[in-house]
């Protein structure tokens, strides 16, 4: 059997409403198998893929939607996220025999299937206190999805951190909380890599020089994740991967996933990259559209010449490393 695999991005409570919106109930994320999701859009995640795939660490995002982040209500925003912190809660007190939710490092040391919380978007916060409960939450804060909020600028802004976004970093800085730059704008993402002192990541982000996507790295911001001894998790989203975003025929596969952690390595070395995936959260390659087929990133990634280390390193523990420094 393959060695245990971390990924580091997936939108499984998003997907659940999905799923119970379509007639299951959250019991599906205990018996799902890759015949039983309808559709190449419907679901990528469920407990027996994970562990029939040796996934034993997700990071499990809350995503509250553009339709609910866009009213520019912290309120109904809130609600939205709170919603999603229910479904988690919901599956690590009903399926607690196979599944934790990380609370602190030690949590990793679990035998089992470890979530953990991350935030893609702080659209609800409106002040230090709002900061300060997600805190007590989240082992992995984006601020910004696209659009601009209260700390900090997606791609629908040009702006960068707020005052409010620069004391948010130092005091995530301060509360072993991991900060995640994908989705920032570059401005955002500058202004992060200036203030922060601790390892930052890009839990699911491409890079810019193989497929143009606004949403991707460019090498300089890549290299000053390197230098700050982070690491950045590659996306399976077609649209990242495309050589030409704009062209949706245009066919990826899973050797262009492997394309793009190849070119990490050969930029900054080994120990900067690893599988972000955003299972749950957008079309990925149709290759590698469950857990059960990451295995051919490892086999391709010897096919091309890396040892056993470096392919260790990629699957599971370059990102640990960096969970266990900051938890």
């Amino acid at each position: 059997m393959e060695d245990k695999i971390c990924i580091t991005h997936a939108d499984i409570a998003w997907q659940s409403f999905k799923m119970v919106a379509d007639g299951a109930d959250l019991h599906y994320f205990n018996s799902f198998q890759e015949g039983d999701f309808c559709g190449k859009k419907h679901g990528n995640i469920s407990i027996p893929l994970l562990a029939k795939s040796n996934v034993d660490v997700v990071g499990a995002s809350i995503y509250v939607e553009s339709c609910f982040a866009n009213t520019g209500d912290p309120v109904i925003i809130r609600r939205r996220e709170q919603e999603q912190r229910k479904i988690y809660a919901y599956f690590a007190k009903t399926f607690s025999e196979n599944i934790e939710l990380v609370s602190r490092g030690g949590d990793l040391d679990s035998t089992k299937i470890k979530l953990i919380p991350s935030l893609e978007g702080a659209s609800m916060v409106e002040n230090e206190g709002d900061f300060e409960d997600l805190l007590k939450y989240y082992k992995i804060i984006g601020f910004s999805w696209d659009q601009k909020n209260n700390l900090a600028s997606g791609l629908a802004s040009s702006d960068g951190l707020t005052d409010l976004g620069k004391w948010a970093v130092k005091r995530a800085n301060n509360s072993n909380v991991l900060l995640d730059a994908s989705h920032l704008n570059e401005r955002s993402f500058y202004d992060l890599v200036e203030i922060g002192e601790k390892p930052i990541i890009a839990s699911h982000s491409n890079v810019h020089s193989l497929s143009p996507h606004p949403r991707n790295l460019k090498d300089e911001q890549i290299k000053m994740i390197a230098e700050r001894g982070g690491v950045v998790g590659i996306n399976f989203g077609e649209k990242f991967l495309r050589k030409n975003p704009e062209n949706e025929v245009e066919e990826v596969f899973v050797e262009n996933v492997l394309d793009h952690i190849e070119y990490i390595i050969r930029l900054v070395g080994e120990n900067h990259v690893g599988l972000g995936t955003d299972y749950d959260g957008t079309t990925v390659v149709d290759d590698l559209r469950f857990p059960t087929s990451l295995h051919q990133i490892s086999s391709i990634l010897r096919e091309r010449g890396f040892g056993e280390g470096v392919v260790r390193k990629i699957m599971r523990e370059n990102f640990m490393r960096v969970f266990r420094e900051t938890f």
